[in-house]
């Protein structure tokens, strides 16, 4: 495989057609996203890589109450975190992930904010993660194709 990315099927609300220079443009990004994804992937599979990660109880960030505001001003609590251990550059990883050349399945969203003098601040998004759980997303990438400072240096 020569390593290039070739999107095969359509993308809610882009038009193939219409759209072809942003979908070849999607796929030159996804092509730089791969190896981080390779990497990550990688990693996952070796154990060194899994003792620095915090376990966290996901069902002890929600309590019985149904109001939002107590929701809101719930005091956070924060897992203890371990002393970081260096992962060993011997350790050995069973094999490298490598998905070139492999149909993946992919969330692509586009998202623009601009912010202006007039507009300096924005809020963020809700946090949440795309897809479900049996979906298996296992890596994210984000591209930011342009940013510039608004304000004074």
């Amino acid at each position: 495989n020569d390593g290039k990315v070739k999107i095969e099927s359509y993308i809610n609300n882009l038009h193939p057609t219409e759209n072809k220079d942003l979908y070849e443009l999607i796929e030159e990004i996804f092509e730089t996203l791969i190896p981080l994804f390779n990497k990550v992937l990688t990693n996952l599979i070796d154990n060194q890589t899994k003792q620095n990660r915090i376990i966290v109880d996901p069902y002890s960030w929600y309590d019985n109450s149904n109001s939002y505001n107590a929701f809101g001003n719930r005091p956070i609590k924060l897992p203890d975190v371990g002393e970081f251990q260096m992962p060993s550059s011997t350790s050995s990883k069973m094999s490298n992930i490598d998905l070139r050349g492999r149909k993946l399945q992919v969330i692509v969203k586009l998202a623009n904010i601009v912010l202006t003098p007039d507009n300096p601040k924005y809020p963020g998004g809700v946090w949440h993660v795309e897809g479900m759980e049996n979906e298996h997303i296992v890596a994210t990438g984000i591209f930011y194709y342009f940013n510039s400072n608004i304000t004074q240096s």
